[in-house]
């Protein structure tokens, strides 16, 4: 996976929340483009490599009202420019509660984007169509212990991209990840 550095729209990091907001959503939408105005090439080639990134925003407050605000901040009015239809994007939360507040949160907005929400203990409840509706998946904090999960939705949704928002380990820990640690590197 690529780590997303806010510098692609700053050389200087962020100073607030704000601008590491404003970073992420310039980064997303610029490394995002290219592959969701390119459906040609998801056809022809069967082992296209899936764009995968991880983008970290420090946060103090990680209860289901504060992230399911950041995600509305960085996913409710990105602009990613693309031909046609506006982008689906599909958020995997790690639990229901987390998922239940980011409903809330995203219906008391009119965002330009069509996202739809499912908490990563559902999947396998889940209709797999789902996946296929969405032209990018983000997986919103994580655990660890998800991660066999997180890497069979990412196989499922590929060649499409995939961003990994404030995963809850460190990249240290990723060389432990034994067969799963190509999945995030």
């Amino acid at each position: 996976s690529t780590l997303i550095h806010s510098s692609l729209s700053s050389p200087n990091p962020p100073i607030s929340k704000e601008d590491a907001i404003l970073q992420a959503k310039t980064s997303l939408s610029t490394v995002l483009e290219k592959p969701l105005n390119n459906p040609k090439l998801i056809g022809k080639f069967k082992k296209l490599k899936q764009p995968k990134f991880r983008v970290e925003i420090p946060v103090i407050d990680d209860s289901p009202d504060s992230l399911s605000k950041l995600a509305l901040d960085i996913f409710g009015d990105i602009s990613i420019k693309r031909k046609g239809s506006a982008i689906k994007i599909l958020i995997l939360w790690p639990n229901p509660s987390l998922k239940e507040a980011a409903i809330v949160a995203f219906q008391s907005h009119s965002i330009n984007n069509i996202v739809e929400h499912i908490d990563i203990v559902s999947v396998a409840k889940t209709d797999p169509r789902i996946f296929n509706s969405a032209d990018v998946t983000i997986f919103l904090v994580p655990e660890r212990s998800q991660l066999s999960v997180v890497k069979m939705v990412s196989d499922a949704f590929s060649p499409k991209p995939v961003v990994l928002l404030n995963p809850k380990w460190a990249f240290e820990e990723e060389s432990n990840f034994g067969n799963l640690s190509g999945f995030v590197s």
